[in-house]
């Protein structure tokens, strides 16, 4: 699929490094086939995500008269009005597509630190929207996609790690318009919001985004923001929970350049349950035939 500035063309989501000789994962067929197997899983995790998200906006809104309308924000609209999983599908890779990241890509298959560029570009696309209260009411998307690889890591540790992020003035041209391949897939109204202009560059904000989003979430906020952290939070790992699941089933498929279906890997990952299940009855069975207390 291409792109409309020839520098920016047929971004790639990743590669297997066995078989990149023969195939790349495009972002769209990585997005779509992310979509696709979200949109088959039924109602229950996009009811659940909703559920949430509309549990964090009460919270703000009982807040406070300062709050009162933050439900009323045009940021709000959108994450409302649009499938919250879906949103964080369409952008959570969109920081692949800076030039640093494309060429890390073809050649490693990899593109470290691409989750801070989405955070950022999605921080961007908050502020310029509504500059009040558009990164308080996204902050459970932003910090989602932000932490998607690191869910055993610290949101300071993750961070810290902004500084090593290579931007290039390209970059501002070429995330957002790969950002528009998987809004137009999965939240058509913020894709047209976006192609209207009035967003700035997100490489203003890589620096911001972080220290936004660790002030809001800081403990001692708690005085002010009562339980919009916790809540916060709550959306953000079933997000970034959700997320890793498909984004590992999607690349999967896409990456094996057709030595896999999405058959084979159900099967592949079933057996590798019942195998981990096995394992740890037979290891519970050494213990007792040991007379070894497990804690």
């Amino acid at each position: 699929m291409g792109l409309d500035s020839g520098i920016c063309r047929d971004p790639i989501a990743g590669c297997n490094d066995k078989y990149k000789n023969l195939c790349y994962e495009t972002i769209a067929d990585h997005v779509g086939r992310m979509l696709e197997k979200y949109r088959e899983l039924g109602g229950s995790l996009r009811a659940a995500t909703s559920d949430a998200y509309r549990g964090y906006i009460e919270e703000l809104e009982g807040l406070g008269d300062e709050f009162r309308q933050v439900k009323d924000s045009p940021v709000t609209r959108i994450l409302l009005g649009c499938d919250l999983v879906e949103l964080a599908i369409a952008l959570h890779d969109v920081g692949k597509c800076t030039l640093e990241n494309q060429k890390s890509l073809r050649d490693r298959c990899t593109a470290p630190l691409h989750e801070v560029v989405s955070a950022a570009y999605l921080y961007s696309v908050a502020v310029s929207l509504d500059r009040r209260y558009g990164v308080l009411v996204s902050t459970p998307l932003i910090l989602g996609i932000l932490l998607h690889h690191h869910a055993l890591r610290s949101l300071e540790d993750v961070v810290r790690e902004i500084g090593k992020v290579k931007i290039a003035s390209e970059d501002c041209t070429c995330v957002p318009v790969c950002a528009s391949i998987g809004l137009s897939m999965a939240c058509p109204e913020l894709d047209n919001v976006v192609k209207n202009g009035g967003v700035r560059c997100f490489n203003e904000y890589l620096q911001e985004v972080g220290q936004a989003i660790t002030r809001i979430l800081d403990p001692r906020m708690r005085r002010v923001l009562k339980r919009v952290p916790e809540r916060a939070y709550g959306v953000a790992v079933t997000l970034s929970g959700i997320l890793s699941l498909l984004d590992r089933y999607s690349a999967g498929v896409n990456r094996s350049c057709g030595r896999m279906s999405e058959r084979d890997l159900d099967r592949d990952v079933r057996e590798f349950l019942e195998r981990r299940a096995l394992m740890i009855k037979a290891g519970r069975a050494v213990r007792e035939m040991l007379g070894v207390c497990h804690a």
